[in-house]
């Protein structure tokens, strides 16, 4: 292997194991954000109270149904200019977004074999278990999980109460920009102080949108005022090593957050889910797990798998007749940098960086980010100006960045034919000064500048 080669290969190396050093320092965080929570969620009861003085935390598998599904489900569907929302009894949320502006994503051999459905439109939390805003935890928190829907001057109400006197109720509001307000009130209707366990407030499946979509570009992604933070599908992975070398140990939950978690949003390549409590209330942690969902269809027998997203509130004591209440906004829709921008600057939370540009290596430090923004710019404005599809869209933003740089093309081309054209000259001093390297660098450098010849002007674009 010649020099080359040796530092090529180090180099490899070196970057797998600051790879693998970076692996074992976020585990080690989020073990410590865990530990951190797990020593804080502990309420102590009054007296008075018939629960015990712990609560203890819930456990960290999850059921694929978690309500009664003998109890016939209520649906209401409402619809905008956008959007239609399907709301269900079943855990009182927000079953099914429906993209009116955006058709399925489908391929061609889906295309073939399925000719009936491509028609539909592009849909968000796809025969996903729970819906969006079921509020999971102990069964002295859930009952069956079925709520009363009624539809309001506005909206959408679900309510439910408990044996033990606990009310939940849910508003949801339609609004612009495929937002969707909405909040949750737990009331104590009873003369007794009660435990309010801790919740987990499902943000929403990611789904793969059609049967060749691999899971690939699922996941669960969050703000802690700071930097977003990334659980990628291979989080899960079921191998127990890295590289066939690393051991690693295989991971059924994330978790991640210490009382800072701004956002959280569960997505897929094009569209996600995104819930943003309001600023002053952060949710303590996020959570994110592995779900079976229901095959596509008979032609594809392989298992279908969707990352669920939580956002965990910690338990609290609720004093006789009083009530909490949490405001929380969803945006259900396609990752369009100008509208997510909107929404970050009408929030100040950064919603934006749902677009997941990249952080850190993946987005070479910000500069790597910059650049995509900047070409999303510029091919969102030549889509407005032209009203051209994408497709030319790209190829019309090919052709203006290339005339751009065409006067640095053309000089590196000019370079390099002179440079060829030296040639000669060069191999002859090589020879001449065979034995002495130093000096045939020199002669060289003089050659090249006596012809006004750039060795750097090959790497202009």
């Amino acid at each position: 292997m010649d020099k080359t080669g040796i530092i090529v290969v180090s180099l490899c190396v070196a970057l797998l194991f600051f790879w693998f050093h970076e692996q074992q320092k976020e585990a080690v965080r989020l073990e410590q954000q865990r530990e951190q929570f797990a020593a804080t969620n502990t309420v102590v009861a009054s007296p008075m109270a018939a629960n015990p003085t712990t609560v203890p935390t819930m456990a960290t598998s999850i059921s694929a149904s978690p309500f009664d599904t003998n109890i016939l489900e209520q649906t209401i569907v409402l619809t905008n200019a956008h959007a239609r929302y399907t709301f269900t009894s079943r855990g009182g949320g927000l079953k099914l977004v429906e993209l009116l502006d955006f058709p399925e994503t489908v391929s061609a051999r889906w295309t073939t074999k399925n000719s009936s459905t491509t028609n539909a439109v592009a849909t968000l939390n796809t025969r996903a278990p729970v819906p969006v805003l079921a509020i999971l935890g102990e069964t002295n928190l859930i009952g069956d999980g079925n709520f009363s829907l009624t539809k309001t001057d506005y909206g959408v109400r679900a309510e439910k109460k408990l044996p033990d006197g606990l009310q939940l109720t849910k508003e949801f509001y339609l609004s612009s920009n495929y937002l969707v307000n909405a909040s949750v009130r737990f009331e104590n209707t009873s003369d007794k102080p009660l435990v309010l366990p801790p919740q987990e407030w499902v943000v929403g499946t990611a789904t793969p949108m059609d049967a060749d979509d691999n899971g690939m570009y699922l996941g669960t992604m969050w703000f802690d005022g700071t930097n977003p933070q990334n659980c990628a599908p291979t989080y899960f992975s079921t191998n127990e090593t890295t590289f066939f070398i690393f051991h690693r140990t295989v991971q059924k939950e994330y978790r991640a957050g210490a009382g800072n978690v701004i956002w959280a949003a569960a997505e897929n390549q094009f569209f996600a889910l995104v819930a943003m409590p309001k600023t002053n209330e952060p949710a303590s942690q996020v959570i994110a797990r592995p779900v079976n969902l229901p095959p596509f269809a008979e032609n594809y027998s392989s298992p279908v798998v969707g990352i669920q997203t939580m956002l965990l509130y910690p338990a609290q004591m609720l004093t006789a007749n009083s009530n909490v209440e949490r405001q929380i906004v969803f945006y259900a829709g396609p990752k369009e940098y100008r509208t997510l921008a909107q929404i970050g600057d009408e929030f100040q939370n950064h919603a934006d960086l749902v677009m997941n540009f990249g952080t850190g290596f993946a987005g070479f430090w910000g500069i790597g980010t910059f650049f995509a923004k900047l070409l999303l710019s510029a091919m969102n404005w030549l889509h407005d100006v032209t009203t051209f599809g994408y497709g030319w869209t790209i190829v019309l933003l090919t052709i203006l960045l290339r005339a751009i740089f065409w006067p640095l093309t053309a000089a590196s081309t000019r370079s390099m034919k002179k440079m060829q054209a030296l040639a000669p000259e060069v191999k002859a001093l090589k020879e001449k000064y065979k034995d002495d390297p130093q000096k045939f660098t020199q002669k060289q450098m003089e050659l090249w500048r006596k012809n006004k010849v750039s060795p750097m002007s090959g790497c202009l674009p």
